[in-house]
């Protein structure tokens, strides 16, 4: 694994690279939805790693691991966090929190069936104002045996669907 330093801050840490993943900005596409894939995540911590099968985020062990997306937000409002992933069903039912920095949306993982089967999740809504944004997600508490495999996530603005 390497590591890149993306800022000289103490409190912030270098996010880990793994071929395949390119951390990028991300703006909104025609229907002015943003498109997170984990190809474009800041992957941080002990033991969340990047995997190419699937192009997912996945071995989420730790309240330490995050990943980290920056957008360009078109219009503030409530947007819809909608999110491509697997979760064994033996695993699911661990918090997971979508933070911006000033706003927090924290869920329960459903499972999957298996950590093979991608299935596309609503977890709730965010507010977001428009101009410069992130979103980070993280395991509030220890999650059982791993958290959840990420592919994407969707952030679709209000009255979109």
């Amino acid at each position: 694994v390497l590591f890149r330093s993306v800022s000289q801050s103490r409190y912030c840490s270098p996010w880990k690279a793994f071929e395949g993943n390119a951390p990028r900005a991300i703006t909104a596409s025609e229907d002015r939805s943003l498109l997170l894939p984990a190809a474009a995540a800041e992957i941080y911590g002990p033991s969340l790693v990047y995997e190419p099968k699937y192009g997912n985020v996945g071995y989420w062990c730790s309240t330490e691991d995050y990943v980290r997306w920056s957008f360009e937000v078109p219009a503030s409002g409530d947007w819809t966090v909608e999110v491509d992933c697997a979760c064994d069903d033996s695993a699911a039912g661990s918090l997971i929190r979508f933070s911006t920095g000033t706003r927090l949306l924290t869920a329960r993982v459903p499972g999957t069936g298996t950590w093979d089967n991608y299935q596309t999740w609503q977890a709730g809504t965010i507010d977001l104002h428009r101009g410069k944004g992130q979103l980070i997600v993280t395991a509030p508490e220890k999650p059982g045996s791993a958290l959840i495999d990420i592919r994407a996530i969707r952030l679709i603005p209000p009255g979109v669907r």
